[in-house]
């Protein structure tokens, strides 16, 4: 139901816009949409490795501990986070809400700048992204995209040596941060309809020899070898092959998606940001094939978000004969809300897991005033932790 009030709110200002250009409203939503993500209470299943961390693991360390030889596994920026949060007192779930919050409202305020339609960029970047991100969640990717967001301002002023800045300041939480540099060198590219043909047609072939490439790289770089299934193996992307059907579905759009782009509005963007949407919805298409391109499509979301935002300015292939007329833009608008909120809706429900991971919605604060909220971390993981691990068994016995 708070899933569905999101998708109404959008829906009808989406719609709304596109008669009376109207964005009123949207503080109020960004509020709801935070208290809703940021504040989320056992969701997800990454928590219980976070959770962990804070309330057991990080206490017999101090700051010296961490900055002279960092024991853990994760990133130092964000063991340093974890053990400020610790060390002033707060709780597991307002520490997480804070960072949460952080990322949430920075994603938005510099999409909303930037989107024409800014309740369909909404839309689309709660469910295609932050609604998994914040509610699984995924903290330190979140962090690292979010920072290298609110450095996208120097791109635009062109001042590289700060954008790295922010580059290597989002590496301090994830490493896969290392992408955002590539993303300042987006606005010097100019991605063409014939260069993203030739991009589509060369990628199978790509791929059919990289497995050879990575083995005899790995023969004199052996370090190679021990990172070639992140390539390779579906454990590191998406876990679901395509039926014929489902890749011509997935091919017509990918071709629908680029036309929005490049016969509306959105072709006048800044460079990388066009840019960045053709390279995700490249990834949308491919990352079944290569299984590693799930995992960095977050960096460019936004780029995506804010390009089909433009929709209800799309024109025919000639732009001297335009059509974006209220009911042919409300027709593209409702289109996408369809399109995205049945793939959002299959993939929270396809399977038992995820229907418990993400489909029964609970709010800490909601949980504290009725007195369900657990005292500690013991309590509040041990059964949860039982039912998620049967659930991957079984769900990982029915693949095999």
């Amino acid at each position: 139901m708070i899933y569905f009030s999101i998708f109404l709110i959008t829906f009808y200002n989406s719609l709304k816009y596109e008669i009376n250009k109207n964005n009123r409203g949207i503080s109020l939503l960004f509020l709801f949409i935070v208290l809703i993500l940021a504040f989320n209470y056992q969701m997800g299943s990454d928590w219980l490795a976070y959770q962990r961390i804070y309330d057991i693991r990080i206490i017999p360390y101090d700051f010296k501990d961490i900055a002279v030889n960092n024991p853990f596994r994760e990133e130092i920026g964000y063991i340093l986070l974890n053990l400020i949060g610790k060390k002033i007192g707060l709780n597991y779930e307002i520490f997480m809400g804070i960072l949460l919050s952080f990322c949430i409202i920075s994603i938005l305020k510099v999409g909303e700048k930037k989107a024409r339609n800014k309740y369909l960029f909404i839309f689309l970047i709660f469910f295609k992204y932050l609604l998994v991100a914040a509610l699984e969640p995924t903290i330190r990717q979140l962090l690292a995209v979010s920072i290298i967001t609110l450095g996208y301002k120097y791109i635009e002023e062109k001042k590289l040596i700060k954008y790295l800045l922010c580059v290597i300041l989002a590496m301090q939480f994830h490493s896969s941060a290392f992408l955002g540099i590539g993303i300042y060198f987006l606005d010097k590219i100019n991605l063409t309809l014939k260069k993203i043909i030739f991009l589509v047609i060369l990628f199978p072939i790509f791929l059919k020899i990289l497995p050879i490439s990575l083995a005899i790289i790995s023969n004199f770089i052996p370090i190679v070898g021990r990172f070639s299934g992140y390539f390779i193996s579906l454990n590191y992307g998406m876990s679901i092959s395509r039926s014929l059907l489902g890749n011509i579905y997935n091919l017509g759009i990918m071709i629908l998606y680029l036309y929005f782009i490049f016969f509306s509005d959105a072709k006048k963007q800044k460079k990388y940001i066009k840019n960045m949407a053709i390279i995700y919805i490249l990834i949308s298409y491919f990352q079944t094939q290569l299984p590693i391109l799930y995992r960095v499509q977050e960096y460019f979301i936004l780029g995506f978000a804010i390009s089909i935002s433009y929709i209800g300015s799309t024109t025919i292939f000639n732009k001297k004969i335009i059509y974006n007329n209220r009911g042919i833009g409300i027709f593209f608008i409702c289109f996408i809300y369809l399109i995205t909120s049945w793939e959002r809706v299959n993939s929270l429900y396809a399977t038992e897991l995820n229907r418990m991971r993400y489909g029964n919605y609970k709010n800490y604060f909601i949980e504290l005033i009725l007195g369900r909220a657990k005292k500690n971390f013991q309590e509040k993981s041990s059964e949860y932790e039982k039912l998620i691990i049967n659930m991957l068994e079984k769900q990982n016995k029915n693949k095999n």
